[in-house]
């Protein structure tokens, strides 16, 4: 019971927001650009966001840094999970019995040591991008424009 109301309580904040780390505590996007059309592009968020939001986050990141630059398609070409994980341990109280009037034997014991775990997801991708997608290796290009619109949907980003 100690660990679910531990991890209850870590997990019922708020999942990062779609923002420039630098403007949100380390937490968010960043990116930086390695030659004209290659870029390196992180999110970083805290425990309480799901991996997969991350993943899509740093792929919106990248559709716009390519629509921004004047690019069509955009290809990863190189994807790092740059995820913190963290054991904690954690002192906790159990419930023992079942108290009703007719039994009043219940009570409480203290004093056990759990351990609870917690990931900040974080990823990093380098991608390449072009005005026009290559002949011949069509599938492995994401349209940015389309990419933007569709993720920016999926989470209801303005």
């Amino acid at each position: 019971m100690a660990v679910g109301l531990s991890a209850a309580v870590m997990t019922a904040g708020c999942s990062t927001a779609y923002k420039d780390a630098g403007r949100n505590d380390g937490r968010g996007y960043s990116s930086q650009r390695i030659s004209d059309d290659v870029f390196t592009v992180s999110f970083a968020a805290n425990s309480a966001t799901k991996p997969e939001k991350v993943r899509d986050f740093v792929l919106l990141r990248a559709s716009e840094i390519a629509v921004k630059n004047g690019f069509d398609y955009m290809r990863v070409v190189d994807a790092d999970d740059a995820s913190a994980v963290k054991t904690l341990p954690v002192m906790g109280t159990s419930y023992l019995g079942a108290y009703s009037p007719q039994n009043a034997s219940a009570g409480f014991s203290s004093g056990h040591e759990y351990e609870l775990t917690v990931t900040k997801p974080a990823y990093e991708i380098r991608v390449v991008c072009r005005r026009e997608r290559p002949a011949g290796d069509e599938q492995n290009w994401w349209p940015a424009k389309e990419t933007v619109a569709r993720l920016r949907a999926k989470y209801r980003l303005g």
